[in-house]
């Protein structure tokens, strides 16, 4: 079934669904969400299986890909906003709840305009994060679920199976793997989950644990506005708080950074972390130190999933951050498959294959650097892992990551996202409901 199909489907069942409610079935199509309730607790644990519950994760927000015509794998276009309209550096915010239909959604930010301000082509979305991503440590130290989506959510060869996929800690045997699904596909008939009630290709971006827009219906519009109650960067509570995100060819003339930072006081946009950093590190982790791929291979490295700690800077620095010592990254790549890798002498020696289905984790030294391929569930995500076969999708390449909780072990406290969030977003919705 095509995305559209799928749409008609949905559409056709709404009518039948809100006309009890005495609501349009267009109504309800265009505008909803309910916000997740803050809960501060989830549970780590090295031996930990299952993930918390889609519905029980507060502040998540996604990227959409949309290619009919081009390698999945490789390219990134179509960014789109909640409706499912065209929008380029769009973010959304989805609450992953199957009522009335599937998931609610609304506009989180958009990195557009900071973008045009510093003049770069290509801005097309294709990976998220937040500059303290909430268990990124954890992760690493294999106490906390993976969550991780595949290329091509639609499934062009058959294999639609879902958006976000995950990977506990004890990953017991790779049968029950397939089954651990986090977020569904949406349904075409009747309430369902996934990420949006309006028609999704695929999800290439991944952020959670951020901030909780207020709920609305048709009945109450939504007072969000590109992931802001009552005004827009400094002047409206936020949303959402993927500040950091990566771009589609980081190696791009106007580009150059592999992740950027968005204000979120602001709205301008900065270059965090040089492309030539990323493409330094990588070399060392594939080739050895001292040999470099060959320029074509260069440019052709773009960060494909990320989470991110900045732990130098401050949320809005005035002069742009700066990558330094302690800052890190989990981050896959777009597959580089077949290529010639040449070392520094200008002799050709063979090198092997970047599938895209590798988890990396580099740290940035007051030396240099450290990278490793990410240790979790039981095993190296490296090139070797067999990541379609093991879950059961149609690509090798991982195109979103984040961290969840287990089910079973110890609480720890997932710092709330701002305290002063709700009494702003009291305010700003009493001011919303006495202008209505």
């Amino acid at each position: 079934m095509t995305s559209r199909m799928g749409a008609l489907s949905v559409r056709a069942c709404a009518g039948i669904a809100v006309g009890v409610m005495g609501l349009s079935s267009s109504a309800w199509a265009a505008d909803y969400y309910t916000s997740i309730p803050y809960n501060a607790v989830v549970k780590i644990n090295p031996k930990g299986e299952g993930a918390t519950p889609v519905g029980q994760v507060f502040g998540k927000e996604y990227s959409h890909n949309q290619v009919t015509g081009a390698d999945p794998n490789t390219v990134s276009l179509g960014d789109h906003d909640a409706a499912g309209l065209p929008d380029v550096s769009q973010v959304v915010s989805w609450d992953g709840l199957p009522t009335p239909l599937n998931s609610g959604a609304v506009d989180s930010f958009d990195y557009e305009p900071g973008l045009l301000q510093r003049q770069v082509q290509l801005r097309e979305v294709d990976a998220l994060a937040n500059r303290g991503d909430a268990l990124l440590r954890q992760l690493v130290r294999n106490e906390a679920t993976l969550l991780f989506s595949m290329t091509n959510d639609t499934g062009l060869g058959g294999v639609k199976k879902a958006r976000v996929h995950f990977e506990d800690p004890d990953a017991p045997n790779a049968v029950q793997d397939p089954l651990d699904i986090w977020a569904a596909i949406e349904a075409p008939v009747g309430p369902g989950a996934g990420i949006n009630h309006h028609d999704v290709w695929d999800l290439d971006g991944l952020e959670v644990w951020g901030p909780e827009p207020p709920s609305h219906n048709p009945r109450s519009p939504s007072p969000v506005r590109e992931g802001y109650v009552g005004g827009g960067p400094g002047v409206g509570v936020p949303t959402g708080d993927a500040d950091r995100f990566s771009l589609d060819v980081d190696s791009h003339p106007t580009n150059g950074f592999s992740v950027w930072a968005y204000d979120i006081n602001t709205g301008g946009v900065a270059g965090w972390v040089p492309h030539v950093a990323v493409v330094d590190a990588v070399e060392d982790l594939f080739l050895g130190a001292g040999v470099d791929f060959t320029q074509e291979t260069r440019n052709r490295i773009d960060i494909d999933a990320l989470m991110s700690r900045d732990v130098n800077n401050p949320p809005s620095p005035t002069a742009g951050p700066s990558w330094n010592a302690g800052d890190e990254l989990v981050f896959s790549l777009d597959p580089i498959l077949n290529t010639e890798y040449v070392d520094q002498s200008g002799l050709g020696v063979p090198g092997p294959i970047i599938d895209g289905g590798e988890i990396m984790h580099l740290v940035r030294s007051a030396t240099g650097f450290t990278i490793s391929f990410l240790n979790h569930g039981g095993h190296l995500w490296d090139t070797a892992f067999d990541v379609s076969a093991t879950f059961g999708y149609e690509f090798e390449d991982v195109d979103a990551i984040e961290a969840v909780g287990v089910l079973e072990g110890t609480d720890i406290t997932i710092p709330e996202p701002s305290s002063l969030l709700l009494v702003g977003l009291g305010v700003a919705m009493l001011g919303f409901y006495r202008r209505r």
